[in-house]
């Protein structure tokens, strides 16, 4: 079934989306620890892979504060993307990293959770929960082996973006007026990211993170003029 266009969002809309986003990436991380505690790594991790896309929506609506209202096409990609299983994961990626990753060593974890969190990602999340029929060797396949330590990891970087988002909300960075100071810095500052239907290219991810960086800086800097705290 085809996906509805929805057309232009105002910053307003935006700001209630990432709030939105960020309550569920609570939610799941919230689950994802009971399952844990209860000795179901598989289930947690698929609570983690979803959170990973939540991540991911969260980069994409802030991306939407750059696209001009009268932007049809723009729009139009934008919902694309937004509905992308490897564009969310590769924004949830992002989310993932600390602030304080070099940027030499993006290209490594991206290519070590891109089959985790990229382009198989609605793959893997599907083999945490359904039994399948493997046509090759015509034997049933129950949901994949997960190590408690591989759910472990991941719940450990979910929790931390987590909670550098909650931060950055109780700092009013969701807010209209940083919204729009963002808008503005962006749009003196275009960044073309990655083609999302590409391989993965380690040193095309750290070019883009640098320039992310770079731009990141600017935006702090406005904001800090405009009083809002980073401590």
């Amino acid at each position: 079934m085809a996906r509805r266009q929805h057309g232009a969002l105002n910053l307003e809309e935006i700001s209630l989306g990432l709030e939105a986003c960020i309550d569920n990436v609570g939610g799941l991380v919230g689950d994802a620890n009971l399952l844990l505690d209860g000795n179901r790594p598989i289930r947690a991790l698929t609570c983690l892979l979803v959170a990973g896309q939540e991540l991911g929506k969260v980069q994409n609506l802030l991306h939407m504060s750059t696209i001009s209202p009268e932007d049809s096409d723009g729009w139009k990609r934008f919902w694309r993307n937004f509905f992308n299983h490897k564009n969310k994961a590769a924004g949830g990626l992002l989310a993932l990293l600390d602030p304080s990753t070099p940027a030499d060593e993006v290209g490594r974890w991206g290519i070590l959770f891109n089959s985790l969190l990229g382009g198989t990602a609605e793959q893997e999340r599907t083999r945490t929960l359904y039994v399948d029929l493997d046509s090759e060797t015509r034997s049933w396949v129950s949901p994949m082996s997960v190590t408690p330590e591989l759910a472990e990891t991941l719940l450990r970087v979910t929790e931390q973006a987590w909670e550098r988002l909650m931060a950055a909300r109780e700092s009013g960075l969701h807010s209209l007026k940083a919204l729009t100071i963002i808008q503005e810095v962006c749009a003196s500052v275009p960044i073309v990211g990655p083609d999302p239907e590409s391989p993965a290219d380690a040193v095309e991810a750290a070019e883009y993170y640098e320039k992310l960086l770079s731009r990141n800086e600017i935006i702090r800097e406005r904001l800090t003029q405009n009083g809002f705290d980073f401590t």
